[in-house]
Order: structure tokens, then C-alpha cells, then sequence
């Protein structure tokens, strides 16, 4: 928890073994509330094990980024997580791709780049 002139932000790392058979854990993500007022910032532990009550809660700080539901399926929160840099990764692609757009100058080479950002759009859209 961190709090700054009233407002508070809670963070959270989604951590994974770091091999098999080893005991260490490797952080792979960082994820964080916004900054909010103490009273709207409510965080519950439930779950009937540790690992539960640790997936809960990452769930509850990073909302609905890493719903548990996708298209109807349940889903890991190891799924969850892969699925929400798959959609941070294409995001990033087509920011690049926009730019690259704008400052081209030749027609033909914008069209080609209108419609890798349409290809990337669409697969966005699948797996949201």
C-alpha cells in the first residue's frame, strides 16, 4: 500500500516458480489500483487456500484486466495474465504502426500499414 497526500494505491506482482523443482519465485508483473480515497479502497481476502486467497486478490487490484471469465470459459490466472500482455503487446504494435503511418509519405505504403493496424485491431478483438 502506498499512500500519497490522502490517497492511497495498492500494488501487487503476479509471480510464477522459477523452475521445476526449485522453490524461488519469479516476478513477472507488476499491477496497481489507482489512486484512490482510503474508504473506496477495499480489498477482501477470500478464498479457502493460499493460493486462492493470492489470485483473489491480485484479481481484485488489477480488476477487469484479468477477468476470470473469457468468452464464457473460467480462466487461470496464469491465462488471465498471458492474455492481458498479449493485449498490452498489440496495443503497443498498433500505437507503432500509427505513428509509422502518419509519418509516411507515400500512399501505397500507408495503405499497407492501415492494413497491418486493421489485422492487429482484429485480433485484439478476438481475445478481448
Amino acid at each position: 500500500m502506498l499512500e500519497y497526500e490522502g490517497k492511497y494505491q495498492a500494488w501487487t506482482t503476479y509471480k510464477e516458480k522459477a523452475g521445476s523443482g526449485n522453490s524461488a519465485f519469479k516476478v513477472d508483473t507488476y499491477y496497481h489500483t489507482e489512486w484512490l480515497p482510503e474508504d473506496e479502497l477495499i480489498l477482501k481476502l477470500d478464498g479457502l487456500n493460499m493460493d486462492a486467497v493470492y489470485e483473489n486478490y491480485v484479481r481484485q487490484i488489477v480488476g477487469d484486466a484479468l477477468r476470470a471469465i473469457s468468452g464464457g470459459e473460467l480462466e487461470s490466472l496464469k491465462e488471465s495474465v498471458e492474455r492481458d500482455k498479449k493485449i498490452q503487446q498489440l496495443r503497443k504494435q498498433i500505437d507503432a504502426l500509427q505513428a509509422k503511418v502518419r509519418r509516411e509519405k507515400q500512399l501505397n505504403q500507408q495503405m499497407e500499414l492501415n492494413a497491418a493496424i486493421k489485422q492487429l485491431w482484429k485480433e485484439l478483438k478476438d481475445i478481448t
